[in-house]
């Protein structure tokens, strides 16, 4: 539950001072926190894409970790289960906004009501980083842009 509320925290940080245009690389709590959680993980392909989270090429990472997860545990999962568990082939936004919901019965799966305190930090993280990932967009993404700001026009070509 720490790493968690540790990367949440940095996660925020990383977001506000991006919004004042620094360039702010990722905290080691952050890239160390799909690690930290996977012992939370029974199935060892799942607690292995987890582990390896961040090793994994970074277009391929949430389709490697809800693949390997989304194999392991759909098929013990009670009813109702996660839309993605019914999935064919789902597109890599698809595997993103459903891995919340999968992640979350694969750990009540694992560990009952005593899992609570730990969802409850991915979510009080998830609230932190999403808020300050707001007020970085809100400023217009100044260590992307740079102080010219976002292109103006809807075509997304600088002028």
């Amino acid at each position: 539950m720490n790493a968690v509320d540790e990367a949440g925290k940095k996660a925020e940080e990383r977001w506000l001072s991006r919004a004042k245009g620094k360039d702010t690389p990722m905290s080691k709590e952050e890239a160390q926190v799909m690690f930290r959680c996977a012992p939370l993980y029974s199935d060892k392909s799942c607690r292995e894409a987890h582990a390896n989270f961040d090793d994994a090429p970074v277009d391929r990472r949430m389709q490697l970790l809800v693949g390997s997860c989304k194999a392991a545990y759909c098929p013990k999962l009670a009813a109702p289960k996660p839309a993605i568990c019914d999935a064919k082939e789902p597109s890599l936004a698809e595997l993103t906004a459903s891995w919340r919901e999968l992640d979350t019965a694969i750990l009540k799966h694992e560990h009952g009501d005593a899992i609570q305190p730990v969802l409850d930090a991915k979510k009080r993280a998830n609230e932190k980083v999403l808020k300050a990932a707001a007020v970085y967009y809100d400023a217009g993404a100044p260590d992307f842009f740079g102080d010219a700001g976002p292109p103006k026009d809807a075509g997304g070509d600088a002028k």
